[in-house]
Protein backbone atom coordinates (compact mmCIF):
# COMPACT_ATOMS: atom_id res chain seq x y z
CA UNK A 1 0.00 0.00 0.00
CA UNK A 2 0.75 3.18 -0.80
CA UNK A 3 1.21 6.58 1.76
CA UNK A 4 1.23 9.62 1.52
CA UNK A 5 1.85 12.95 3.93
CA UNK A 6 -0.91 15.06 4.16
CA UNK A 7 -2.24 17.98 6.12
CA UNK A 8 -5.72 19.70 6.39
CA UNK A 9 -5.68 22.33 3.37
CA UNK A 10 -8.84 24.77 3.32
CA UNK A 11 -9.45 26.48 0.29
CA UNK A 12 -12.19 28.95 -0.18
CA UNK A 13 -12.35 31.20 -3.99
CA UNK A 14 -14.69 33.58 -1.84
CA UNK A 15 -13.91 36.57 0.27
CA UNK A 16 -12.43 35.76 4.21
CA UNK A 17 -15.81 37.57 5.66
CA UNK A 18 -18.19 35.33 3.80
CA UNK A 19 -16.82 31.30 5.43
CA UNK A 20 -18.81 30.55 8.06
CA UNK A 21 -17.09 29.43 11.40
CA UNK A 22 -18.91 27.88 14.00
CA UNK A 23 -19.13 29.18 17.82
CA UNK A 24 -20.08 26.80 20.27
CA UNK A 25 -21.07 29.36 22.81
CA UNK A 26 -24.92 28.18 22.11
CA UNK A 27 -24.30 24.90 23.50
CA UNK A 28 -27.52 23.99 24.90
CA UNK A 29 -25.89 20.75 27.02
CA UNK A 30 -25.61 20.56 30.73
CA UNK A 31 -23.26 22.57 32.36
CA UNK A 32 -21.64 19.65 33.75
CA UNK A 33 -21.18 18.17 30.00
CA UNK A 34 -20.49 21.24 28.65
CA UNK A 35 -17.75 22.02 30.70
CA UNK A 36 -16.22 18.48 29.87
CA UNK A 37 -16.28 19.93 26.23
CA UNK A 38 -15.57 23.06 26.27
CA UNK A 39 -12.89 23.92 28.66
CA UNK A 40 -11.10 20.38 29.87
CA UNK A 41 -7.67 21.17 29.14
CA UNK A 42 -6.14 18.29 30.85
CA UNK A 43 -8.19 15.94 28.59
CA UNK A 44 -6.57 12.70 27.08
CA UNK A 45 -6.92 13.76 23.37
CA UNK A 46 -6.36 10.11 22.59
CA UNK A 47 -9.65 9.79 23.82
CA UNK A 48 -13.62 10.14 22.31
CA UNK A 49 -16.23 11.81 23.60
CA UNK A 50 -18.98 9.08 25.22
CA UNK A 51 -21.33 7.48 21.91
CA UNK A 52 -24.59 9.74 21.92
CA UNK A 53 -22.47 13.25 22.42
CA UNK A 54 -24.40 15.57 20.81
CA UNK A 55 -23.36 19.16 19.70
CA UNK A 56 -27.32 20.35 20.11
CA UNK A 57 -26.72 24.04 18.54
CA UNK A 58 -23.75 25.40 16.94
CA UNK A 59 -23.45 29.38 15.97
CA UNK A 60 -22.52 30.15 12.77
CA UNK A 61 -20.89 33.14 12.30
CA UNK A 62 -18.14 34.94 10.12
CA UNK A 63 -15.05 36.86 11.11
CA UNK A 64 -14.44 40.42 10.07
CA UNK A 65 -11.01 40.09 8.13
CA UNK A 66 -7.83 37.91 8.05
CA UNK A 67 -5.91 37.27 11.66
CA UNK A 68 -9.07 38.57 13.16
CA UNK A 69 -11.59 36.51 15.41
CA UNK A 70 -14.04 39.71 15.79
CA UNK A 71 -17.32 38.81 13.90
CA UNK A 72 -19.72 40.03 11.32
CA UNK A 73 -23.61 40.88 12.55
CA UNK A 74 -24.38 38.97 9.10
CA UNK A 75 -27.79 39.63 11.35
CA UNK A 76 -28.14 43.50 10.30
CA UNK A 77 -26.91 42.37 7.21
CA UNK A 78 -29.48 40.05 5.39
CA UNK A 79 -27.25 40.15 1.87
CA UNK A 80 -24.13 39.08 3.49
CA UNK A 81 -23.42 35.89 1.92
CA UNK A 82 -21.94 33.05 4.00
CA UNK A 83 -20.13 29.97 2.51
CA UNK A 84 -20.02 26.65 4.07
CA UNK A 85 -16.42 24.44 3.44
CA UNK A 86 -16.25 21.08 3.62
CA UNK A 87 -13.94 21.43 6.84
CA UNK A 88 -14.62 24.88 8.77
CA UNK A 89 -12.82 26.79 11.80
CA UNK A 90 -14.48 27.66 15.06
CA UNK A 91 -14.32 31.48 16.39
CA UNK A 92 -15.05 32.23 19.94
CA UNK A 93 -16.00 29.03 22.42
CA UNK A 94 -14.82 25.44 21.21
CA UNK A 95 -14.64 22.30 21.72
CA UNK A 96 -11.19 21.59 24.29
CA UNK A 97 -8.69 18.63 25.19
CA UNK A 98 -8.73 17.24 21.83
CA UNK A 99 -9.05 17.65 17.61
CA UNK A 100 -12.13 18.65 16.53
CA UNK A 101 -13.36 20.52 12.97
CA UNK A 102 -16.86 20.98 11.75
CA UNK A 103 -17.36 19.25 8.78
CA UNK A 104 -19.63 18.71 6.14
CA UNK A 105 -22.44 15.36 5.24
CA UNK A 106 -19.97 15.03 1.87
CA UNK A 107 -17.01 15.10 4.10
CA UNK A 108 -17.99 12.69 6.52
CA UNK A 109 -19.81 10.39 3.82
CA UNK A 110 -16.18 10.29 2.08
CA UNK A 111 -14.08 9.28 4.89
CA UNK A 112 -16.10 7.35 7.19
CA UNK A 113 -15.29 4.04 5.38
CA UNK A 114 -11.33 4.09 6.00
CA UNK A 115 -12.38 4.60 9.96
CA UNK A 116 -10.59 2.32 11.85
CA UNK A 117 -11.50 3.64 15.02
CA UNK A 118 -9.41 6.56 15.19
CA UNK A 119 -12.06 9.60 14.06
CA UNK A 120 -15.61 9.60 15.19
CA UNK A 121 -17.97 12.29 13.90
CA UNK A 122 -20.92 13.58 16.19
CA UNK A 123 -24.39 14.82 15.39
CA UNK A 124 -25.02 18.65 15.69
CA UNK A 125 -27.14 21.46 14.81
CA UNK A 126 -26.15 24.57 13.54
CA UNK A 127 -28.16 28.05 13.59
CA UNK A 128 -27.59 30.14 10.09
CA UNK A 129 -29.75 33.36 11.39
CA UNK A 130 -33.09 32.17 12.25
CA UNK A 131 -32.87 28.54 10.94
CA UNK A 132 -31.38 25.18 11.36
CA UNK A 133 -29.21 22.63 9.60
CA UNK A 134 -28.55 19.80 10.51
CA UNK A 135 -26.12 18.49 8.21
CA UNK A 136 -23.10 19.63 9.73
CA UNK A 137 -21.26 16.85 12.18
CA UNK A 138 -18.02 17.87 14.39
CA UNK A 139 -15.40 15.45 13.33
CA UNK A 140 -12.77 14.15 15.99
CA UNK A 141 -9.38 12.45 15.76
CA UNK A 142 -7.46 10.78 18.18
CA UNK A 143 -3.95 12.29 18.80
CA UNK A 144 -2.87 8.90 20.42
CA UNK A 145 0.67 9.42 22.40
CA UNK A 146 3.91 8.58 20.07
CA UNK A 147 4.78 5.18 21.80
CA UNK A 148 1.73 3.75 21.27
CA UNK A 149 2.30 3.30 17.53
CA UNK A 150 5.40 3.87 17.18
CA UNK A 151 8.43 1.61 17.96
CA UNK A 152 10.59 4.66 19.13
CA UNK A 153 13.94 2.40 19.17
CA UNK A 154 13.81 1.00 15.86
CA UNK A 155 12.82 4.53 13.84
CA UNK A 156 15.58 6.62 12.33
CA UNK A 157 16.28 10.13 11.56
CA UNK A 158 18.63 12.41 9.44
CA UNK A 159 18.80 16.05 8.96
CA UNK A 160 18.90 16.52 5.29
CA UNK A 161 19.22 20.85 5.69
CA UNK A 162 22.51 20.57 7.45
CA UNK A 163 26.41 19.05 6.01
CA UNK A 164 25.95 16.11 8.89
CA UNK A 165 25.02 12.66 7.01
CA UNK A 166 24.43 10.83 9.44
CA UNK A 167 21.45 8.58 10.40
CA UNK A 168 20.43 9.16 14.35
CA UNK A 169 18.25 6.79 16.44
CA UNK A 170 16.58 9.06 19.47
CA UNK A 171 14.09 8.24 22.26
CA UNK A 172 11.42 9.96 20.78
CA UNK A 173 10.47 12.73 17.76
CA UNK A 174 10.67 15.36 20.28
CA UNK A 175 14.35 14.17 21.45
CA UNK A 176 14.87 14.56 17.54
CA UNK A 177 13.34 17.84 17.07
CA UNK A 178 15.34 19.36 20.40
CA UNK A 179 18.97 18.05 19.20
CA UNK A 180 18.39 19.31 16.11
CA UNK A 181 17.64 23.07 17.33
CA UNK A 182 20.41 22.72 19.72
CA UNK A 183 23.35 21.13 18.66
CA UNK A 184 22.82 21.68 14.74
CA UNK A 185 21.65 25.89 14.47
CA UNK A 186 17.94 24.52 13.81
CA UNK A 187 18.21 22.84 11.33
CA UNK A 188 14.38 20.32 11.74
CA UNK A 189 15.14 16.91 12.25
CA UNK A 190 13.12 14.35 9.55
CA UNK A 191 12.30 10.62 10.00
CA UNK A 192 14.53 8.13 7.75
CA UNK A 193 12.67 5.25 8.64
CA UNK A 194 9.19 5.51 10.23
CA UNK A 195 9.12 2.40 12.23
CA UNK A 196 5.27 1.29 13.40
CA UNK A 197 3.93 -1.30 15.16
CA UNK A 198 2.13 -4.37 13.89
CA UNK A 199 -1.23 -3.37 14.80
CA UNK A 200 -0.77 -0.22 12.64
CA UNK A 201 -0.55 -2.31 9.14
CA UNK A 202 -2.76 -1.48 6.75
CA UNK A 203 -3.98 2.25 7.92
CA UNK A 204 -5.89 4.44 6.00
CA UNK A 205 -5.26 7.48 8.58
CA UNK A 206 -2.45 7.79 10.94
CA UNK A 207 -2.19 11.40 12.56
CA UNK A 208 1.48 11.89 13.42
CA UNK A 209 3.46 14.89 14.72
CA UNK A 210 3.18 17.28 11.77
CA UNK A 211 -0.06 16.35 10.17
CA UNK A 212 -0.99 13.18 8.64
CA UNK A 213 -0.03 10.06 6.76
CA UNK A 214 -2.92 8.46 5.08
CA UNK A 215 -2.93 5.51 2.37
CA UNK A 216 -3.20 5.98 -1.60
CA UNK A 217 -7.10 4.78 -1.06
CA UNK A 218 -7.92 7.76 1.52
CA UNK A 219 -6.45 9.83 -1.14
CA UNK A 220 -8.13 8.32 -3.90
CA UNK A 221 -11.61 8.97 -2.52
CA UNK A 222 -10.71 12.50 -1.36
CA UNK A 223 -9.70 13.53 -4.68
CA UNK A 224 -12.64 11.50 -6.47
CA UNK A 225 -15.00 13.50 -4.47
CA UNK A 226 -13.84 17.04 -5.90
CA UNK A 227 -13.21 18.20 -2.19
CA UNK A 228 -10.52 20.50 -1.76
CA UNK A 229 -9.50 19.45 2.16
CA UNK A 230 -6.32 18.42 2.20
CA UNK A 231 -2.69 18.91 0.61
CA UNK A 232 -1.12 15.82 -0.36
CA UNK A 233 2.73 15.43 -0.54
CA UNK A 234 4.93 12.43 -1.35
CA UNK A 235 6.42 10.83 1.14
CA UNK A 236 9.91 11.75 1.89
CA UNK A 237 10.95 8.61 4.53
CA UNK A 238 10.10 5.13 4.35
CA UNK A 239 7.48 3.31 6.32
CA UNK A 240 8.53 0.03 8.31
CA UNK A 241 6.72 -2.65 10.40
CA UNK A 242 8.89 -3.38 13.73
CA UNK A 243 8.00 -7.09 12.92
CA UNK A 244 9.67 -6.69 9.82
CA UNK A 245 13.57 -6.67 11.20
Amino acid sequence: MKYYKTRIHQIAECDITQIARLSAKTLQMSKEDKLKILWDWDRDQGVFHPEGTYFDYLLALVQKEDFEDDEVDIDADPDHEMVFLDIMDWIGNHPRGGRFFPVSNRFKETIAPFNQGNYRFYPSRVKVRDEFRDDIWVWQYLVEKEEVYVDLEKCTYHFPESDITDVFHFASYYEAKKYGFYKLDKNEAKYKEFVLKPHKRGFHFLKINKGFIVSDKFKKAIDDSGMQVFYFEELDFEIKFSDEF
